[in-house]
């Protein structure tokens, strides 16, 4: 089931749709799979044989990887023929709005791993305002950074 948080305005076509890189939720996961190894590693050689303890571990580390799982999945950007949109949350939800009118410049970083594994941040500032749009970990960022600019562009083209 496709979960779609923006209501569009009357001839608004959504361009893009997405959620933060999968890749990054993976190193994310991966990292508590360490985690979870490391912490029952420590408990074998500390003499620990509590079953219930590796137990409590295991439910822990399973609770936060779904919090993270839903927090990725509750993450979601999206570019529209007039606007850009980001919403996250869980609980509560966050969204940032910004007009292609208001759109003064597209950035685009990226760290050591993201520029490896092809996901970074995008950047979007607003003319005269303190309300950017920052997308974080996002696959494929200069083509979305592109098509926004565009977008943009087009929007301010004078009659």
């Amino acid at each position: 089931m496709k979960m779609n948080r923006i209501c569009p305005i009357d001839g608004e076509d959504v361009l893009i749709e997405r959620h933060p890189s999968k890749i990054v939720l993976g190193f994310s996961l991966g990292g508590l799979l360490v985690a979870l190894a490391a912490i029952i590693v420590i408990m074998v050689f500390t003499g620990v044989v509590f079953v219930v303890a590796y137990i409590a571990v295991a439910v822990v580390l399973l609770c936060v990887g779904w919090i993270l799982v839903l927090s990725w999945r509750r993450t979601i950007f999206y570019v529209t023929t007039s606007r850009v949109k980001s919403c996250s949350g869980i609980v509560g939800t966050q969204e940032q709005e910004l007009t292609f009118d208001d759109v003064q410049s597209v950035e685009v970083s990226r760290t050591f791993w993201g520029a490896i594994f092809g996901f970074g941040t995008i950047k979007i500032e607003a003319s005269g305002q303190e309300r950017d749009v920052i997308i974080s970990n996002i696959q494929n960022p200069q083509e979305i950074a592109q098509k926004i600019s565009s977008s943009s562009m087009q929007v301010k083209k004078p009659i």
